[in-house]
Protein backbone atom coordinates (compact mmCIF):
# COMPACT_ATOMS: atom_id res chain seq x y z
CA UNK A 1 0.00 0.00 0.00
CA UNK A 2 1.37 3.41 -0.98
CA UNK A 3 2.48 5.59 1.91
CA UNK A 4 3.00 2.70 4.35
CA UNK A 5 6.19 3.53 6.22
CA UNK A 6 6.25 0.19 8.08
CA UNK A 7 6.49 -1.81 4.86
CA UNK A 8 9.23 0.47 3.56
CA UNK A 9 11.48 -0.09 6.55
CA UNK A 10 14.09 -2.77 5.75
CA UNK A 11 13.83 -4.34 9.21
CA UNK A 12 10.05 -4.48 8.85
CA UNK A 13 10.43 -6.14 5.46
CA UNK A 14 12.78 -8.74 6.89
CA UNK A 15 10.44 -9.55 9.80
CA UNK A 16 7.48 -9.72 7.43
CA UNK A 17 9.26 -12.13 5.11
CA UNK A 18 10.40 -14.33 7.99
CA UNK A 19 6.92 -14.30 9.52
CA UNK A 20 5.31 -15.18 6.18
CA UNK A 21 7.69 -18.10 5.75
CA UNK A 22 6.87 -19.36 9.24
CA UNK A 23 3.10 -19.15 8.68
CA UNK A 24 3.43 -20.85 5.29
CA UNK A 25 5.58 -23.59 6.85
CA UNK A 26 3.07 -24.18 9.67
CA UNK A 27 0.16 -24.42 7.24
CA UNK A 28 2.15 -26.68 4.92
CA UNK A 29 3.10 -28.84 7.91
CA UNK A 30 -0.52 -29.09 8.99
CA UNK A 31 -1.65 -30.13 5.52
CA UNK A 32 1.26 -32.49 5.02
CA UNK A 33 0.59 -34.26 8.31
CA UNK A 34 -3.09 -34.59 7.45
CA UNK A 35 -2.66 -36.56 4.25
CA UNK A 36 -5.68 -38.76 3.66
CA UNK A 37 -5.15 -42.45 4.19
CA UNK A 38 -1.72 -42.13 5.81
CA UNK A 39 -0.83 -42.37 9.45
CA UNK A 40 1.20 -39.28 10.24
CA UNK A 41 3.88 -38.32 12.71
CA UNK A 42 5.25 -34.89 13.54
CA UNK A 43 8.71 -36.43 13.90
CA UNK A 44 8.75 -36.36 10.09
CA UNK A 45 9.29 -32.59 10.29
CA UNK A 46 12.34 -33.13 12.50
CA UNK A 47 13.60 -35.86 10.16
CA UNK A 48 13.29 -33.48 7.22
CA UNK A 49 15.33 -30.83 9.03
CA UNK A 50 17.97 -33.45 9.89
CA UNK A 51 18.13 -34.49 6.22
CA UNK A 52 18.12 -30.92 4.92
CA UNK A 53 20.85 -29.53 7.19
CA UNK A 54 22.35 -32.33 9.32
CA UNK A 55 25.25 -30.18 10.53
CA UNK A 56 23.07 -27.35 11.89
CA UNK A 57 22.76 -26.88 15.64
CA UNK A 58 19.74 -28.59 17.21
CA UNK A 59 20.42 -28.72 20.97
CA UNK A 60 22.89 -27.07 23.31
CA UNK A 61 23.37 -27.60 27.05
CA UNK A 62 26.28 -25.31 27.98
CA UNK A 63 29.07 -27.15 29.76
CA UNK A 64 27.66 -30.63 29.18
CA UNK A 65 29.78 -33.50 27.89
CA UNK A 66 27.76 -33.58 24.65
CA UNK A 67 28.94 -30.25 23.35
CA UNK A 68 26.77 -28.68 20.63
CA UNK A 69 24.43 -31.36 19.21
CA UNK A 70 23.64 -31.15 15.49
CA UNK A 71 20.45 -32.33 13.82
CA UNK A 72 22.25 -35.28 12.28
CA UNK A 73 23.71 -36.31 15.62
CA UNK A 74 20.39 -35.94 17.45
CA UNK A 75 18.71 -38.05 14.75
CA UNK A 76 21.39 -40.71 15.28
CA UNK A 77 20.75 -40.63 19.05
CA UNK A 78 17.01 -41.03 18.47
CA UNK A 79 17.49 -43.95 16.09
CA UNK A 80 19.78 -45.72 18.56
CA UNK A 81 17.26 -45.26 21.39
CA UNK A 82 14.41 -46.42 19.13
CA UNK A 83 16.27 -49.67 18.43
CA UNK A 84 16.76 -50.24 22.15
CA UNK A 85 13.06 -49.69 22.70
CA UNK A 86 12.05 -52.12 19.94
CA UNK A 87 14.53 -54.68 21.24
CA UNK A 88 12.97 -54.37 24.70
CA UNK A 89 9.53 -55.19 23.35
CA UNK A 90 8.08 -51.68 23.19
CA UNK A 91 5.59 -51.40 20.36
CA UNK A 92 3.24 -48.89 18.75
CA UNK A 93 0.58 -47.46 21.08
CA UNK A 94 2.44 -48.52 24.24
CA UNK A 95 2.54 -45.78 26.90
CA UNK A 96 6.18 -45.24 27.85
CA UNK A 97 7.30 -42.94 30.65
CA UNK A 98 10.63 -41.11 30.48
CA UNK A 99 12.42 -40.09 33.67
CA UNK A 100 15.74 -38.33 33.24
CA UNK A 101 17.55 -35.14 34.16
CA UNK A 102 19.49 -35.13 30.88
CA UNK A 103 17.69 -32.91 28.31
CA UNK A 104 19.60 -34.32 25.31
CA UNK A 105 18.77 -37.92 26.18
CA UNK A 106 15.24 -36.76 27.02
CA UNK A 107 14.73 -35.29 23.55
CA UNK A 108 16.28 -38.35 21.90
CA UNK A 109 13.89 -40.62 23.81
CA UNK A 110 10.86 -38.49 22.89
CA UNK A 111 11.81 -38.54 19.20
CA UNK A 112 12.56 -42.27 19.34
CA UNK A 113 9.17 -43.10 20.79
CA UNK A 114 7.49 -40.88 18.20
CA UNK A 115 9.33 -42.75 15.44
CA UNK A 116 7.99 -46.12 16.60
CA UNK A 117 4.57 -44.58 17.36
CA UNK A 118 4.66 -45.27 21.08
CA UNK A 119 3.02 -42.72 23.38
CA UNK A 120 5.58 -40.85 25.47
CA UNK A 121 5.02 -39.47 28.96
CA UNK A 122 7.72 -37.47 30.71
CA UNK A 123 7.73 -37.37 34.48
CA UNK A 124 9.84 -36.17 37.36
CA UNK A 125 8.24 -38.58 39.80
CA UNK A 126 9.34 -42.06 40.82
CA UNK A 127 5.74 -43.27 41.09
CA UNK A 128 3.73 -43.86 37.93
CA UNK A 129 0.11 -42.68 37.61
CA UNK A 130 -2.49 -45.18 38.77
CA UNK A 131 -5.32 -43.75 36.62
CA UNK A 132 -4.02 -45.53 33.52
CA UNK A 133 -1.46 -48.20 32.63
CA UNK A 134 2.15 -47.28 31.87
CA UNK A 135 3.61 -50.11 29.79
CA UNK A 136 7.29 -49.25 30.33
CA UNK A 137 9.61 -46.72 31.94
CA UNK A 138 12.89 -45.52 30.46
CA UNK A 139 15.12 -43.95 33.10
CA UNK A 140 18.75 -43.10 33.77
CA UNK A 141 17.97 -42.12 37.36
CA UNK A 142 19.02 -44.74 39.94
CA UNK A 143 15.92 -44.21 42.08
CA UNK A 144 13.47 -47.11 42.29
CA UNK A 145 10.37 -46.81 40.10
CA UNK A 146 6.95 -47.87 41.35
CA UNK A 147 3.75 -48.49 39.43
CA UNK A 148 5.27 -50.19 36.36
CA UNK A 149 6.75 -53.66 35.97
CA UNK A 150 8.93 -52.95 32.92
CA UNK A 151 11.68 -50.53 33.92
CA UNK A 152 14.43 -50.02 31.33
CA UNK A 153 17.63 -48.66 32.86
CA UNK A 154 19.34 -46.41 30.35
CA UNK A 155 22.97 -45.34 30.18
CA UNK A 156 25.38 -43.75 27.69
CA UNK A 157 25.39 -46.90 25.55
CA UNK A 158 21.78 -46.18 24.58
CA UNK A 159 23.01 -43.28 22.47
CA UNK A 160 26.00 -45.05 20.94
CA UNK A 161 24.24 -47.99 19.32
CA UNK A 162 23.18 -48.43 15.69
CA UNK A 163 22.13 -44.95 14.51
CA UNK A 164 20.98 -45.90 11.02
CA UNK A 165 17.46 -44.93 9.99
CA UNK A 166 14.67 -47.27 11.03
CA UNK A 167 11.38 -47.95 9.30
CA UNK A 168 8.19 -46.29 10.40
CA UNK A 169 5.89 -48.17 12.76
CA UNK A 170 2.65 -46.44 11.81
CA UNK A 171 -0.43 -46.91 13.93
CA UNK A 172 -3.55 -44.90 14.61
CA UNK A 173 -5.06 -41.71 13.25
CA UNK A 174 -3.64 -38.20 12.97
CA UNK A 175 -6.74 -36.69 14.57
CA UNK A 176 -7.61 -39.28 17.23
CA UNK A 177 -4.55 -41.32 18.21
CA UNK A 178 -2.63 -40.15 21.26
CA UNK A 179 0.95 -39.14 20.51
CA UNK A 180 1.86 -37.77 23.93
CA UNK A 181 0.49 -37.83 27.46
CA UNK A 182 1.27 -34.80 29.62
CA UNK A 183 0.69 -34.84 33.35
CA UNK A 184 -1.00 -31.87 34.97
CA UNK A 185 -2.10 -31.10 38.50
CA UNK A 186 -5.20 -29.27 37.14
CA UNK A 187 -7.13 -27.42 39.85
CA UNK A 188 -6.54 -29.74 42.78
CA UNK A 189 -2.85 -30.61 42.83
CA UNK A 190 -3.53 -34.26 42.00
CA UNK A 191 -1.68 -35.44 38.87
CA UNK A 192 -3.87 -35.99 35.82
CA UNK A 193 -2.98 -36.96 32.29
CA UNK A 194 -4.09 -35.35 29.05
CA UNK A 195 -3.57 -37.00 25.68
CA UNK A 196 -2.26 -34.88 22.82
CA UNK A 197 -2.83 -36.05 19.27
CA UNK A 198 -0.62 -35.00 16.35
CA UNK A 199 -3.47 -32.72 15.22
CA UNK A 200 -3.74 -31.05 18.62
CA UNK A 201 0.01 -30.52 18.80
CA UNK A 202 0.07 -28.78 15.41
CA UNK A 203 -2.93 -26.65 16.37
CA UNK A 204 -1.09 -25.44 19.45
CA UNK A 205 2.09 -24.77 17.49
CA UNK A 206 0.17 -22.66 15.01
CA UNK A 207 -1.60 -20.80 17.85
CA UNK A 208 1.77 -19.87 19.37
CA UNK A 209 2.73 -18.07 16.17
CA UNK A 210 -0.49 -16.07 16.24
CA UNK A 211 -0.64 -14.93 19.87
CA UNK A 212 2.85 -13.60 20.71
CA UNK A 213 3.28 -10.91 18.09
CA UNK A 214 5.72 -10.70 15.19
CA UNK A 215 9.01 -11.32 17.02
CA UNK A 216 8.58 -14.79 18.54
CA UNK A 217 7.81 -16.57 15.22
CA UNK A 218 11.07 -15.26 13.77
CA UNK A 219 13.30 -16.56 16.59
CA UNK A 220 15.34 -19.58 15.54
CA UNK A 221 17.45 -20.02 18.71
CA UNK A 222 15.44 -20.29 21.91
CA UNK A 223 16.46 -20.85 25.53
CA UNK A 224 13.87 -23.16 27.05
CA UNK A 225 14.00 -22.86 30.84
CA UNK A 226 10.91 -24.91 31.50
CA UNK A 227 10.86 -28.67 31.86
CA UNK A 228 10.10 -31.15 29.10
CA UNK A 229 7.72 -32.82 31.55
CA UNK A 230 5.34 -29.88 31.10
CA UNK A 231 3.02 -29.36 28.13
CA UNK A 232 4.59 -25.92 27.54
CA UNK A 233 8.16 -27.21 27.49
CA UNK A 234 7.29 -30.17 25.29
CA UNK A 235 5.30 -28.01 22.86
CA UNK A 236 8.13 -25.52 22.35
CA UNK A 237 10.82 -28.17 22.04
CA UNK A 238 8.86 -29.97 19.31
CA UNK A 239 8.02 -26.68 17.61
CA UNK A 240 11.66 -25.54 17.53
CA UNK A 241 12.95 -28.86 16.16
CA UNK A 242 10.16 -29.13 13.60
CA UNK A 243 11.18 -25.87 11.96
CA UNK A 244 14.95 -26.28 12.06
CA UNK A 245 15.77 -24.05 15.03
CA UNK A 246 18.01 -24.69 18.02
CA UNK A 247 16.83 -25.27 21.57
CA UNK A 248 19.06 -24.31 24.50
CA UNK A 249 18.81 -25.63 28.07
CA UNK A 250 20.55 -24.29 31.16
CA UNK A 251 23.93 -25.69 32.10
CA UNK A 252 25.21 -26.35 35.61
CA UNK A 253 27.34 -23.18 35.62
CA UNK A 254 25.38 -19.93 35.23
CA UNK A 255 28.41 -18.13 33.75
CA UNK A 256 28.78 -20.78 31.03
CA UNK A 257 25.09 -20.50 30.25
CA UNK A 258 25.21 -16.69 29.96
CA UNK A 259 28.31 -16.95 27.80
CA UNK A 260 26.56 -19.43 25.47
CA UNK A 261 23.65 -17.01 25.03
CA UNK A 262 26.03 -14.41 23.65
CA UNK A 263 28.22 -16.75 21.60
CA UNK A 264 25.26 -18.39 19.87
CA UNK A 265 23.17 -15.20 19.73
CA UNK A 266 20.17 -16.81 21.42
CA UNK A 267 17.11 -14.72 20.54
CA UNK A 268 14.38 -15.77 22.94
CA UNK A 269 13.92 -17.08 26.47
CA UNK A 270 10.86 -19.05 27.54
CA UNK A 271 10.49 -19.63 31.26
CA UNK A 272 8.58 -18.88 34.44
CA UNK A 273 8.71 -15.70 36.54
CA UNK A 274 10.94 -17.65 38.93
CA UNK A 275 13.49 -18.45 36.22
CA UNK A 276 13.31 -14.88 34.90
CA UNK A 277 14.06 -13.65 38.42
CA UNK A 278 16.99 -16.03 38.74
CA UNK A 279 18.58 -15.02 35.44
CA UNK A 280 18.09 -11.29 35.87
CA UNK A 281 19.94 -11.75 39.16
CA UNK A 282 22.83 -13.37 37.29
CA UNK A 283 22.96 -10.51 34.80
CA UNK A 284 22.75 -7.86 37.52
CA UNK A 285 25.69 -9.43 39.36
CA UNK A 286 27.81 -9.84 36.20
CA UNK A 287 27.67 -6.55 34.27
CA UNK A 288 30.22 -7.77 31.70
CA UNK A 289 27.62 -10.07 30.13
CA UNK A 290 25.26 -8.53 27.58
CA UNK A 291 21.91 -10.26 27.16
CA UNK A 292 21.18 -10.99 23.48
CA UNK A 293 17.49 -11.81 23.82
CA UNK A 294 15.12 -10.10 21.38
CA UNK A 295 12.10 -11.28 23.36
CA UNK A 296 11.14 -13.22 26.49
CA UNK A 297 8.01 -15.19 27.38
CA UNK A 298 7.03 -15.55 31.03
CA UNK A 299 4.48 -18.22 31.89
CA UNK A 300 3.54 -20.33 34.89
CA UNK A 301 2.87 -17.63 37.47
CA UNK A 302 2.08 -13.99 38.04
CA UNK A 303 4.67 -11.55 36.68
CA UNK A 304 5.05 -8.83 39.31
CA UNK A 305 5.64 -5.18 38.49
CA UNK A 306 9.02 -5.17 40.27
CA UNK A 307 10.28 -8.22 38.42
CA UNK A 308 8.96 -6.95 35.10
CA UNK A 309 10.86 -3.69 35.54
CA UNK A 310 14.11 -5.46 36.43
CA UNK A 311 13.91 -7.86 33.49
CA UNK A 312 13.04 -5.13 30.99
CA UNK A 313 15.79 -2.91 32.37
CA UNK A 314 18.65 -5.45 32.31
CA UNK A 315 17.75 -8.35 30.02
CA UNK A 316 15.14 -7.63 27.36
CA UNK A 317 12.70 -4.78 26.75
CA UNK A 318 10.28 -7.04 24.86
CA UNK A 319 8.92 -9.08 27.76
CA UNK A 320 5.64 -10.93 27.16
CA UNK A 321 3.38 -12.15 29.94
CA UNK A 322 1.46 -15.32 29.11
CA UNK A 323 -1.32 -17.35 30.67
CA UNK A 324 -1.81 -20.99 29.73
CA UNK A 325 -3.07 -24.31 31.01
CA UNK A 326 -2.03 -27.83 30.14
CA UNK A 327 -5.59 -28.58 29.08
CA UNK A 328 -5.87 -25.59 26.71
CA UNK A 329 -2.92 -23.54 25.55
CA UNK A 330 -2.01 -20.84 24.71
CA UNK A 331 -4.80 -18.76 26.24
CA UNK A 332 -3.72 -15.16 26.76
CA UNK A 333 -0.71 -12.89 26.39
CA UNK A 334 0.34 -9.24 26.54
CA UNK A 335 3.46 -7.10 26.44
CA UNK A 336 4.38 -6.87 30.11
CA UNK A 337 4.61 -3.07 30.13
CA UNK A 338 0.98 -2.77 28.97
CA UNK A 339 -0.55 -4.70 31.87
CA UNK A 340 1.94 -4.09 34.67
CA UNK A 341 -0.29 -1.43 36.25
CA UNK A 342 -3.36 -3.67 36.46
CA UNK A 343 -3.34 -5.94 39.50
CA UNK A 344 -3.89 -9.58 38.58
CA UNK A 345 -3.74 -8.97 34.81
CA UNK A 346 -2.22 -11.93 32.94
CA UNK A 347 -2.88 -11.09 29.27
CA UNK A 348 -5.40 -10.48 26.53
CA UNK A 349 -7.40 -13.58 25.65
CA UNK A 350 -6.70 -14.99 22.18
CA UNK A 351 -9.56 -14.34 19.70
CA UNK A 352 -10.03 -18.06 18.99
CA UNK A 353 -10.57 -18.82 22.70
CA UNK A 354 -14.06 -18.72 24.12
CA UNK A 355 -13.87 -17.25 27.61
CA UNK A 356 -16.52 -16.47 30.21
CA UNK A 357 -16.83 -15.51 33.84
CA UNK A 358 -19.68 -17.39 35.48
CA UNK A 359 -21.31 -17.61 38.88
CA UNK A 360 -21.67 -20.76 40.98
CA UNK A 361 -24.63 -21.86 38.82
CA UNK A 362 -22.66 -21.35 35.58
CA UNK A 363 -24.60 -18.26 34.53
CA UNK A 364 -22.37 -15.78 32.61
CA UNK A 365 -21.49 -12.57 34.41
CA UNK A 366 -21.02 -9.15 32.76
CA UNK A 367 -17.56 -7.75 31.90
CA UNK A 368 -15.60 -6.62 34.94
CA UNK A 369 -17.52 -8.76 37.43
CA UNK A 370 -15.57 -11.40 39.33
CA UNK A 371 -16.46 -15.09 39.23
CA UNK A 372 -15.30 -18.49 38.01
CA UNK A 373 -13.23 -18.54 34.82
CA UNK A 374 -13.97 -21.00 32.01
CA UNK A 375 -12.60 -21.50 28.50
CA UNK A 376 -13.18 -23.47 25.33
CA UNK A 377 -11.55 -23.62 21.92
CA UNK A 378 -9.87 -25.75 19.28
CA UNK A 379 -6.69 -26.14 21.36
CA UNK A 380 -8.58 -27.64 24.32
CA UNK A 381 -8.69 -31.35 25.10
CA UNK A 382 -12.03 -32.90 26.01
CA UNK A 383 -11.00 -34.69 29.19
CA UNK A 384 -8.37 -36.59 31.11
CA UNK A 385 -6.87 -40.01 30.49
CA UNK A 386 -8.39 -42.76 32.60
CA UNK A 387 -10.45 -41.93 35.67
CA UNK A 388 -8.44 -39.41 37.72
CA UNK A 389 -9.43 -38.39 41.21
CA UNK A 390 -11.01 -34.99 41.90
CA UNK A 391 -11.65 -34.23 38.22
CA UNK A 392 -15.38 -33.67 38.53
CA UNK A 393 -16.53 -30.39 37.06
CA UNK A 394 -13.24 -29.54 35.32
CA UNK A 395 -14.74 -30.33 31.89
CA UNK A 396 -18.41 -29.54 31.48
CA UNK A 397 -20.64 -28.88 28.45
CA UNK A 398 -17.65 -28.21 26.23
CA UNK A 399 -16.02 -25.82 28.72
CA UNK A 400 -12.79 -26.20 30.69
CA UNK A 401 -12.77 -24.80 34.24
CA UNK A 402 -9.17 -24.20 35.39
CA UNK A 403 -10.20 -23.44 38.97
CA UNK A 404 -9.30 -19.76 38.80
CA UNK A 405 -11.37 -16.83 40.00
CA UNK A 406 -11.18 -13.66 37.99
CA UNK A 407 -12.77 -11.17 35.64
CA UNK A 408 -12.58 -10.11 31.98
CA UNK A 409 -12.56 -6.51 30.85
CA UNK A 410 -14.46 -5.33 27.74
CA UNK A 411 -11.10 -5.49 25.89
CA UNK A 412 -10.82 -9.17 26.92
CA UNK A 413 -8.00 -8.55 29.37
CA UNK A 414 -8.00 -11.49 31.77
CA UNK A 415 -7.54 -10.62 35.44
CA UNK A 416 -6.92 -13.47 37.87
CA UNK A 417 -7.95 -12.89 41.49
CA UNK A 418 -7.03 -16.27 42.96
CA UNK A 419 -7.84 -19.96 43.09
CA UNK A 420 -11.10 -21.67 43.90
CA UNK A 421 -9.19 -24.20 45.96
CA UNK A 422 -5.94 -23.94 47.88
CA UNK A 423 -3.16 -25.25 45.66
CA UNK A 424 0.48 -24.30 46.05
CA UNK A 425 1.74 -23.04 42.68
CA UNK A 426 5.46 -22.52 42.11
CA UNK A 427 6.37 -21.51 38.56
CA UNK A 428 3.30 -23.23 37.14
CA UNK A 429 3.96 -26.46 39.05
CA UNK A 430 1.16 -27.29 41.45
CA UNK A 431 0.84 -29.46 44.52
CA UNK A 432 -1.66 -29.91 47.30
CA UNK A 433 -0.37 -28.31 50.52
CA UNK A 434 -1.56 -31.45 52.32
CA UNK A 435 1.19 -33.41 50.54
CA UNK A 436 3.85 -31.13 52.00
CA UNK A 437 2.21 -31.16 55.41
CA UNK A 438 2.10 -34.96 55.48
CA UNK A 439 5.86 -35.09 54.96
CA UNK A 440 6.47 -32.42 57.60
CA UNK A 441 4.29 -34.20 60.15
CA UNK A 442 6.09 -37.50 59.59
CA UNK A 443 9.30 -36.00 60.99
CA UNK A 444 10.05 -36.67 64.68
CA UNK A 445 8.78 -33.93 66.97
CA UNK A 446 6.38 -32.27 64.48
CA UNK A 447 2.79 -32.53 65.66
CA UNK A 448 1.06 -30.20 63.19
CA UNK A 449 2.16 -28.34 60.07
CA UNK A 450 0.88 -25.90 57.49
CA UNK A 451 2.32 -24.98 54.08
CA UNK A 452 1.77 -21.88 52.00
CA UNK A 453 3.41 -19.62 49.38
CA UNK A 454 4.91 -16.21 50.04
CA UNK A 455 6.60 -13.87 47.59
CA UNK A 456 10.26 -13.09 48.27
CA UNK A 457 11.92 -9.70 47.78
CA UNK A 458 12.06 -10.29 44.01
CA UNK A 459 8.34 -11.03 43.87
CA UNK A 460 8.86 -14.78 43.28
CA UNK A 461 6.65 -17.21 45.18
CA UNK A 462 8.45 -19.55 47.58
CA UNK A 463 7.13 -22.36 49.75
CA UNK A 464 7.04 -21.65 53.48
CA UNK A 465 5.95 -23.91 56.30
CA UNK A 466 4.89 -23.46 59.91
CA UNK A 467 5.25 -26.38 62.31
CA UNK A 468 3.95 -26.94 65.81
CA UNK A 469 5.52 -29.43 68.18
CA UNK A 470 8.43 -29.79 70.50
CA UNK A 471 10.90 -26.92 70.83
CA UNK A 472 13.73 -29.32 69.96
CA UNK A 473 12.62 -29.85 66.35
CA UNK A 474 15.73 -29.66 64.17
CA UNK A 475 14.68 -27.26 61.41
CA UNK A 476 17.73 -27.95 59.23
CA UNK A 477 17.21 -31.67 59.59
CA UNK A 478 13.54 -31.20 58.75
CA UNK A 479 14.41 -29.35 55.53
CA UNK A 480 16.82 -32.14 54.56
CA UNK A 481 14.08 -34.66 55.25
CA UNK A 482 11.70 -32.72 52.99
CA UNK A 483 14.33 -32.63 50.25
CA UNK A 484 14.39 -36.42 50.31
CA UNK A 485 10.62 -36.79 50.14
CA UNK A 486 9.31 -33.88 48.05
CA UNK A 487 9.95 -32.46 44.58
CA UNK A 488 12.68 -29.83 44.82
CA UNK A 489 10.35 -26.92 43.99
CA UNK A 490 8.13 -27.75 46.97
CA UNK A 491 10.77 -28.12 49.66
CA UNK A 492 10.01 -25.26 52.09
CA UNK A 493 12.53 -22.45 51.77
CA UNK A 494 11.70 -21.32 55.32
CA UNK A 495 10.31 -23.40 58.19
CA UNK A 496 9.01 -21.50 61.22
CA UNK A 497 8.19 -23.00 64.61
CA UNK A 498 4.85 -21.77 66.03
CA UNK A 499 2.79 -22.54 69.11
CA UNK A 500 -0.24 -23.83 67.22
CA UNK A 501 -1.80 -24.11 63.76
CA UNK A 502 -5.06 -22.15 63.30
CA UNK A 503 -8.03 -24.43 62.62
CA UNK A 504 -11.79 -24.00 62.26
CA UNK A 505 -14.49 -25.84 64.19
CA UNK A 506 -14.30 -28.78 61.84
CA UNK A 507 -10.59 -29.17 62.61
CA UNK A 508 -9.50 -28.02 59.16
CA UNK A 509 -6.54 -25.67 58.77
CA UNK A 510 -7.57 -22.05 58.25
CA UNK A 511 -5.20 -21.46 55.34
CA UNK A 512 -5.94 -17.78 55.04
CA UNK A 513 -4.30 -17.27 58.43
CA UNK A 514 -1.14 -19.34 57.90
CA UNK A 515 0.93 -16.57 56.39
CA UNK A 516 -0.10 -14.20 59.17
CA UNK A 517 1.39 -16.35 61.94
CA UNK A 518 4.81 -16.54 60.28
CA UNK A 519 7.09 -13.50 60.52
CA UNK A 520 7.76 -11.83 57.18
CA UNK A 521 11.48 -11.55 57.98
CA UNK A 522 13.64 -14.17 59.61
Amino acid sequence: MAGSSACAHPVGQDHARRFDRTVIFNEALRQQLNLSGRSVNIVDAFEFQAFYHPASLAVCVPGSHYGPVSYGRLRGFANAVARRCLGSGIKANDIVAIRTNDPVFHLAAILALKRICAVSLSTGQAGMPDEFTVDAVITDVPEAISGCEKVLRADWSWLTGDSAAISRHDSGSYETAAARIVMTSATTGDPKGIALTQEMLVRRMHACDAIFGDVVPTCARIFLDIGLTTSWGYLWAMKILARGGAVFFRGTDPAETLQAFGLYKVQCMIGSPASAGEFVGYYESTPDFACPFETMLSSGGMLTAALSERVRGRMCTHLIATYAATEITPLASAPAHRIVGTKGAVGYIAPWIGAEIVDETDLPLPPGEEGRVRFRGHTCVSGYVGTPRNARGVFKDGWFYPGDLGSITPERLLIIAGREKAVINVGGNKLNPETIETVLQSYPGVAHAGAFCRANAAGIDEVWAVVAGGADVDVQGLRAFCAQNLPALFVPVHIVRVADIPRNDMGRIMRSRLEGIAPSKL
